[in-house]
């Protein structure tokens, strides 16, 4: 219940009409308008006061994420951060998620962007939570291993099957 969670959609809309200084002053009215200016300088956008709907994708996802992050949530959940970006953009998100300082869920399939951000991945496969405690390229490896292992151990399972069938039919 303590717990604060901020999510940022993969395509989230904002008024077009609305300044990006607006857009987070509505989202986030505790926050004082100079700390929200600072923020927008430090994320890149040249004039607070330029409206949302003449922003590039990738500006857009910045704001986004501002939103989602400036509340300070204890977790952060972002759908797809990189789709549709330029690599500019993604290069911004992947260093101010380094910095957040809460937790993050993401999802993406975006494996370069994963290999660089996360320590550890969990899996949802046929109804099952798979946990890994790696970067990508590496729970690719381990997912391998653990699907070989899972096919030696049917084979095994057959021959003992084949080996008490015979058993049984020749007593």
């Amino acid at each position: 219940k303590a717990v604060s969670i901020s999510y940022l959609a993969q395509d989230e809309a904002h008024d077009p009409n609305k300044s990006v200084l607006e857009s987070l002053s509505l989202a986030l009215p505790d926050i004082e308008p100079q700390d929200l200016i600072a923020a927008i300088e430090k994320a890149g956008f040249a004039d607070a006061s330029q409206n949302a709907g003449e922003l590039s994708g990738g500006f857009r996802k910045r704001l986004s994420i501002l939103k989602a992050s400036l509340a300070l949530p204890d977790l952060l959940l972002l759908d797809e951060p990189t789709n549709h970006l330029d690599l500019e953009s993604t290069v911004w998100i992947e260093r101010f998620l380094r910095n957040f300082q809460g937790s993050l869920v993401i999802i993406s399939h975006d494996r370069y962007f994963l290999n660089r951000l996360v320590t550890s991945i969990a899996e949802i496969e046929h109804g099952q939570l798979t946990p890994y405690r790696h970067r990508y390229d590496d729970y690719l490896i381990e997912k391998a291993a653990r699907i070989e292992q899972h096919e030696k151990a049917i084979v095994q399972q057959k021959k003992e099957i084949d080996k008490t069938e015979r058993f049984i039919e020749r007593f």
